[in-house]
């Protein structure tokens, strides 16, 4: 995902404010890939319902890389911190679960890193580490929390400060007063 290139002379707020609006704006006009490809590649807006999908179908790679998207890591809240550690986490229990210890210790490594500051874990490093080892526990505890976690997934995106903030597309009006001050505001 690209960053979000600033028009000539607007800050990076308008910026955003336009991007998403002009997503509203092909939303309501039925063209729902473009506005998807254009979220994707700016990161103006984030879509839970997409994230939602994602998690639903167990697509952890794909959900830690959108959650990533639109999450400055080493600067973001504590409750952003804890869902990427989260995603990483299910995704590395997956890859587990798989029978892909190999592919799975870049991953490990990043995750054992952070692990340190997140409550509990410890004992999610010693629960990844027993499912390193033994691949029919690694299915079992695999399947058996996979449900739940994605719930407590959602809630902690639904709280997450980061995401709030471009998850809501602003009105698509095109009222003459509206415009105009969206110029005036550049113009400053």
């Amino acid at each position: 995902m690209a960053a979000t290139r600033c028009f000539r002379g607007d800050r990076a707020a308008l910026t955003a404010l336009r991007l998403r609006r002009i997503i509203s704006f092909l939303r309501r006009h039925g063209l729902y890939d473009t506005a998807h490809d254009l979220e994707r590649h700016t990161g103006a807006f984030f879509d839970a319902a997409h994230f939602h999908r994602l998690l639903r179908h167990l697509r952890w790679a794909d959900a830690s890389s959108y959650a990533l998207g639109f999450v400055t890591a080493g600067h973001c809240s504590r409750e952003a911190d804890v869902l990427i550690v989260r995603i990483l986490t299910l995704r590395a229990m997956a890859e587990f679960a798989a029978g892909r210890t190999r592919g799975v210790d870049a991953l490990f490594q990043r995750l054992d890193a952070s692990l340190d500051s997140q409550p509990g874990g410890h004992l999610l490093r010693r629960v990844l580490l027993s499912m390193r080892s033994d691949r029919a526990r690694a299915s079992r505890l695999y399947h058996r929390s996979k449900t739940l976690a994605v719930d407590v997934i959602l809630n902690m995106a639904a709280k997450c400060l980061e995401l709030k903030a471009k998850s809501q597309l602003p009105r698509c009006t095109f009222d003459p007063a509206y415009v105009a001050g969206m110029q005036d505001a550049s113009e400053e």
